[in-house]
């Protein structure tokens, strides 16, 4: 394995004694570093590999390191090497095999995943039924996110607090208790308990702390208050700790990352040796011209440790394009999200980039609808990775049962239209008795629905705003047919306006991310119905056919995913669409929820929001190789992202492109950078660059020119709101898209 390290990674390799905080930007080979570091410490300082210790964050992150490290140590001992829940797991399973545990029944991890949902939907109907909580307070995925930062955190049930519904405290326990009778551990257990064993426990304290003479923590930004816990006490006073990652790359707060432990109490924490910090700052995946947009956002964030972000290969023509719709109109983010579908298209059939290769990202889900109706009208195969696409979402699931409904409200009942019914009976939220109206129901099939609902209403009043509203949709969809000027787009709005569900939405979920993203959501498929000439079944039967992956392998699929999905991975061509501002950033007033009633303290509050929201526009721009292509627009509705004015795109363009593309650099190019003499971090970054290619006379120059200019602070051209605004409705009139074919029939553009 042929490694070359920099003067920064070999200060990082020859690191010996003391604890040590290594700062690592994307792409800065901070992997191979730690692994050559292993090699020096046993080859050249006889340290014995039982004696050095890797926690890692996930399983792909380890095997990988575990693989590079056999390959760099040859036939030698491997130190341990494991994440922090396979260690965890580990140690208990020895504490069962010592007879100082008892054995679990069941792990519900991996395929068994799925018993954690049934036994919470178990015990929410349970509680619900027993009016212990309100009915359609507690949602499945929340509670569970709930669960896994009070067990982050290790605040047992107990001391369980949360700040806004009490009632996902009362699920907390009784989960906790139904999981113990059952005895079963979850994937979160895992840490927790073996904390909890190693200080409770003089044997295996003794056992486990204090026994390692090296201890490696990677991507030390995301760790949570209970792996903090297991690193303290493995480290004990004898280990020399060093803590790798990227304080700029902190975006996992929401389920219990402490940014704090990077920033500044690794050094009051570990107080037994002294500290040296070291950055590696020069990135081999992409090139200057990335790295210094990177580099001018990100720098803006206060709560950072200061560092460059400076490509090693001068030569590396990595760039952003922007692609703006090139319209006036307010529609004009259709067009760019057809543009970026031609993009996609293009690399595929003409440049033969495997679709692999290509990653699209954004900060929201429902940022991803307009790209897909792009997608799905130009028949371009995808996936979206942790989700399904948006026209199967509950949210747009809702808005056609009840066009299903308005159109067949006369129609006789049969278990499918029950189904239908009951799906939409309290969203919103109705109160309506759901066991009650079901077993009424049931014994009325081949009679019509109205009907039913009529003679169900006389003892049932809970049913009658709904049926109101039936009614009255079944009318509207019947003028609007009479008159011919039913259109699908206009239809679901009405329903969406008059069902009032983006109310529902931002009293349930709060004005939080989950509220916008189900409104967002809703709004792009009813521009996806902008283009559909269909009847309610029509549109129904529509959706249900379609495909979005048309039947291909993962590889042969453009994958769609969240940046927080994307971390520590990279691709050589990056699309974010829709960088408007309100998606990237999206500015909210959101806070962990959970807390320990004993010591609020152990959940902290999350960082400045749009802090948070510059980190993971920095860490989505920072997985490309090659290009990112940024779609946005610039109208009297949509606001490009204030990102794209921190990155001072064309200023830095212009200043670094012919040094990169190897262009004359002469005295009109010096001409061009006095655009950015005031910028200080692009002056250095130049010198730096010049300095690698021997131009010292160029770089003296510059230097003279800057030497007088004074810093220019950074402020924004444009006015951007400081909450983003819900959008409430949209333009209903159709745009035009030309359909193209599947791969092997894609017509470019």
């Amino acid at each position: 394995m042929s490694f070359h390290p920099t003067e920064q990674q070999l200060k990082v390799i020859n690191h010996i004694n003391g604890h040590a905080r290594v700062l690592a930007i994307a792409g800065s080979g901070k992997t191979t570093t730690m692994v050559y570091r292993i090699k020096d410490l046993i080859e050249k300082h006889n340290v014995s590999p039982k004696s050095i210790r890797v926690m890692m964050f996930n399983r792909t992150a380890s095997v990988d390191f575990k693989k590079k490290t056999e390959k760099v140590l040859e036939n030698q001992q491997l130190p341990y090497i494991s994440t922090f829940h396979s260690f965890s797991k580990y140690f208990i399973e020895q504490a069962v095999k010592d007879k100082n545990l008892n054995r679990f029944s069941e792990y519900w991890i991996e395929e068994n995943e799925y018993k954690i949902d049934i036994l919470l939907h178990t015990i929410i109907k349970q509680v619900e039924k027993e009016e212990i909580i309100e009915k359609d307070k507690v949602e499945i995925d929340e509670i569970k996110m709930s669960i896994s930062l009070w067990k982050g955190s290790l605040i047992h049930p107990e001391n369980a607090g949360h700040k806004h519904n009490n009632d996902y405290v009362v699920v907390y326990k009784e989960f906790e208790k139904r999981r113990s009778e059952q005895n079963a551990l979850t994937y979160d257990d895992f840490i927790p308990l073996t904390v909890k064993i190693l200080e409770e426990s003089k044997f295996y304290f003794d056992k486990w702390s204090n026994k390692l003479d090296h201890l490696i923590v990677d991507e030390y930004q995301d760790v949570n208050y209970g792996q903090q816990k297991l690193i303290e006490i493995l480290a004990g006073n004898r280990a020399n700790v060093m803590v790798v990652g990227d304080d700029d790359q902190t975006i996992y707060e929401w389920r219990g990352a402490r940014p704090e432990y990077i920033l500044k109490e690794f050094e009051t924490t570990f107080t037994s040796k002294p500290h040296t910090i070291y950055k590696l700052d020069r990135t081999f995946r992409f090139g200057p011209l990335l790295a210094q947009y990177a580099h001018n956002s990100i720098s803006l964030n206060s709560t950072r440790h200061s560092k460059n972000v400076f490509a090693n290969d001068v030569k590396n023509g990595t760039d952003i394009e922007i692609v703006y719709s090139g319209s006036s109109s307010s529609k004009g983010i259709f067009y760019t999200n057809d543009k970026l579908a031609n993009i996609v298209s293009k690399l595929v059939k003409e440049e033969q980039v495997k679709p692999k290769n290509i990653r699209v990202i954004a900060r929201l889900y429902s940022q991803f609808t307009g790209l897909e109706t792009s997608f799905i009208a130009n028949k371009v195969p995808y996936k979206i990775e942790g989700n399904i696409p948006f026209f199967e979402r509950r949210e747009v699931k809702i808005l056609i049962d009840y066009a299903l409904l308005f159109e067949n409200i006369y129609s006789t009942l049969n278990t499918k239209r029950i189904d239908t019914l009951l799906n939409v009976i309290n969203t919103p939220n109705r109160k309506i008795n759901k066991s009650r109206l079901e077993s009424f129901l049931k014994k009325r099939k081949g009679e019509a629905l109205i009907d039913i609902l009529n003679e169900y209403s006389t003892d049932n009043k809970d049913i009658e705003p709904l049926l109101n509203f039936l009614i009255d949709g079944e009318v509207y969809l019947a003028e609007q047919i009479e008159n011919k000027t039913y259109k699908t787009s206009t239809f679901i709005e009405w329903i969406y306006k008059n069902s009032n569900l983006q109310t529902h939405y931002l009293n349930y979920y709060g004005e939080g991310e989950q509220a916008i993203d189900k409104i967002n959501t809703t709004l792009g498929f009813i521009r996806f119905c902008l283009n559909l000439e269909m009847k309610p079944n029509q549109l129904h039967n529509h959706i249900e056919n379609l495909d979005t992956t048309m039947g291909l392998e993962d590889e042969e699929l453009i994958l769609f995913s969240t940046v927080h999905k994307t971390k520590g991975l990279e691709f050589d061509y990056v699309f974010i669409p829709d960088c408007l501002d309100g998606n990237m950033p999206y500015i909210s007033d959101s806070q962990i929820t959970v807390y320990n009633k004993s010591n609020p303290e152990l959940v902290t509050k999350l960082s400045d929001s749009l802090e948070s929201e510059r980190r993971l526009f920095y860490v989505a721009i920072t997985r490309a190789m090659k290009k990112v292509y940024i779609g946005t627009d610039d109208n009297n509705k949509n606001k490009s992202s204030r990102f794209l004015e921190e990155i001072l795109y064309s200023k830095t363009r212009n200043a670094l492109f012919p040094i990169v593309t190897s262009g004359i650099l002469n005295k009109n190019w010096l001409e061009k950078i006095k655009d950015v003499l005031g910028h200080k971090k692009i002056i250095e970054n130049i010198k730096l660059y010049l300095n690698n290619l021997g131009e010292n006379q160029l770089r003296q120059e510059v230097d003279n020119l800057a030497i007088s200019v004074p810093e220019e602070e950074f402020s924004y051209k444009n006015a951007y709101s400081s909450k983003r605004k819900i959008e409430e409705s949209i333009e209903i009139e159709s745009t035009e898209t030309k359909k193209t074919n599947p791969w092997d029939n894609v017509r470019v553009k």
